[in-house]
């Protein structure tokens, strides 16, 4: 070939190439979903997801912004159109509670199990050797006879507002009936005696996992008389617990050989998101149930996978029970917290100083009111006063004022529930605020009525707007609350700021006598009436 042909024809095919080559860059390339930003309702515990969630965004454009509640009142929103308003998919560990309100769950579609988890305890080594459970199994006979009898006592979640403690408490009642599928309603009563046995022994109580095993974590690393001998939780949140507990007495996970409960944490649209959000939650839920991804989770959060996977590290052949219906369900709830648990002793340390006048006071007065049953939450139902629980009023300004004291009767409640809307309606402000000579006093209160009836769940709830502005001050009080362990576990301090409170303060309160701190100022979307519902699930 001549060097001009071969020219030419080099010239062609760079001419060709060039030609491709535009046509290709012209080309529109394919298009990668658009980001969107998945608003969820969710459960605390669900914060073990977020590096998951982190990886989902970057994989598939969908950020999942997480925002937690109990799942009780996630379904109290959803049933009255709050959660539609301001969020676009629910996730909790099972969908319960959403049943318990039938127009919540006429609000979901889409419903996908994710992974699961089953309702098992956690108990220390010393106590499953004692008690002959050290190979990690034994029947809710076993444990109810063991709690009935005095040697074992327990920590679980309020079945009102958490789904591990309604898991527990439904496989506890089921297998106790004996029954051949889900628990029946009128399968209940029969349970009553051997349950009472169980529940009576139940010392500890918490809102939601996140708050049990924090406040158990904290008890097992400075153990003091009263300790629980383990806790009912889901299986990820106690292996998560075993990791991090002491390891002087470690924790034994004991799997109720006649039956669990396991939730599926299921992910669910509401039905009013946006056709961009259902998208979105197509994406997110193909992406979480994907093999690869499932196996992440399991190995992240100790959750169980929800398709099939190899090389599982976690227990097999659990009998899994069924769910009963929502009917059953609310009829357990109401004989767990009329008959079944130790009734709460409750002292209410109330700031009437001049600074809690007018709104503040208001407020607060409808907050108790509604425990009595004159909320107008649906959610109040399961919050109000119960079946022999006493209930004592402790005002205070420049000093504790004189206390009442009421015991709900477990027939025809309605006389006492009006004397004490009466007494929470004659509060009036004025004066300063001593704090920590109130809470001395409340302990005094305490003391002498675990004196003539024990075997109470104490606790002691203080609502401020100031802070200590008259008689003693911080340090006198943990002086005279660390005294107090000589005789017994002093009951703990759930705080509620709804002013210009003392934080600090009140969090060395809170910190101290192993309660809480919440600032109403700082969560404009719960009224008080709802976080004195809330703390009803330590009672």
């Amino acid at each position: 070939m001549s060097l001009a042909k071969a020219a030419l024809c080099a010239g062609l095919a760079s001419l060709v190439f060039l030609l491709l080559f535009a046509k290709v860059a012209l080309a529109p390339l394919p298009q990668s979903p658009p980001d969107y930003t998945l608003r969820v309702l969710a459960g605390s515990e669900l914060g073990d997801m977020t590096s998951i969630l982190a990886q989902a965004s970057a994989s598939t454009g969908v950020r999942v912004r997480l925002t937690t509640t109990d799942s009780f009142i996630a379904a109290q929103e959803v049933a009255d159109g709050t959660a539609q308003r301001h969020y676009d998919a629910v996730w909790f560990a099972s969908d319960d509670y959403f049943d318990l309100f039938s127009p919540a769950a006429k609000d979901l579609s889409g419903t996908t199990p994710i992974m699961s988890s089953p309702v098992v305890l956690a108990v220390r080594s010393s106590v499953a050797r004692r008690l002959g459970w050290e190979n990690g199994s034994a029947t809710w006979a076993d444990i109810a006879e063991a709690a009935a009898s005095g040697h074992f006592t327990f920590g679980m979640t309020s079945p009102v507002t958490a789904d591990a403690g309604l898991s527990g408490l439904v496989a506890a009642a089921t297998a106790t009936a004996r029954a051949k599928g889900p628990l029946q309603e009128g399968q209940i009563l029969a349970t009553v005696p051997e349950l009472t046995g169980l529940f009576h022994s139940q010392i500890l109580s918490a809102p939601d996992s996140t708050d049990l095993t924090r406040v158990y974590l904290k008890e097992l690393a400075h153990p003091e008389p009263g300790l629980p001998d383990g806790i009912i939780d889901n299986e990820a949140d106690l292996i998560a617990l075993k990791a991090e507990a002491p390891g002087g007495d470690p924790l034994t996970l004991v799997y109720p050989s006649n039956g669990v409960i396991e939730a599926d944490y299921p992910l669910s649209m509401l039905t009013t998101a946006r056709p961009a959000a259902r998208t979105a939650f197509e994406r997110l839920v193909g992406y979480l149930t994907s093999a690869a991804v499932q196996q992440q989770i399991m190995k992240t959060t100790h959750r169980r996978p929800v398709v099939p996977l190899p090389d599982s590290e976690l227990p097999t052949g659990l009998d899994v029970l069924r769910s009963p219906n929502s009917a059953t369900v609310q009829t357990l709830i109401d004989v767990y917290l009329g008959r079944l648990r130790a009734p709460g002793r409750t002292i209410y340390v109330l700031d009437t100083s001049a600074s809690m006048k007018g709104q503040r006071l208001d407020d607060l007065k409808s907050a108790l009111s509604a425990l009595t049953g004159a909320g107008a939450s649906p959610a109040g139902k399961f919050s109000e006063f119960r079946d022999g629980e006493e209930v004592t009023f402790l005002p205070f300004s420049y000093r504790p004022g004189p206390p009442t004291v009421f015991t709900i009767p477990g027939s025809d409640p309605g006389p006492t529930l009006a004397d004490i809307r009466s007494d929470i309606r004659k509060l009036q402000a004025r004066g300063r605020t001593a704090i920590y000579d109130s809470l001395v006093r409340a302990y005094q209160l305490l003391q002498a009525q675990d004196t003539k009836a024990p075997g109470r769940i104490d606790s002691i709830v203080l609502i401020t707007d100031g802070g200590n502005d008259w008689g003693s001050g911080l340090g006198e009080f943990l002086a005279y609350y660390r005294s107090l362990w000589a005789r017994s576990e002093p009951a703990p301090v759930y705080s509620i700021a709804v002013g210009e409170a003392e934080l600090s303060e009140l969090q060395q309160v809170a910190d101290v006598t192993g309660g809480t701190l919440t600032n109403a100022e700082q969560e404009p979307l719960s009224a008080l009436e709802t976080i004195v519902e809330d703390i009803r699930g330590y009672q």
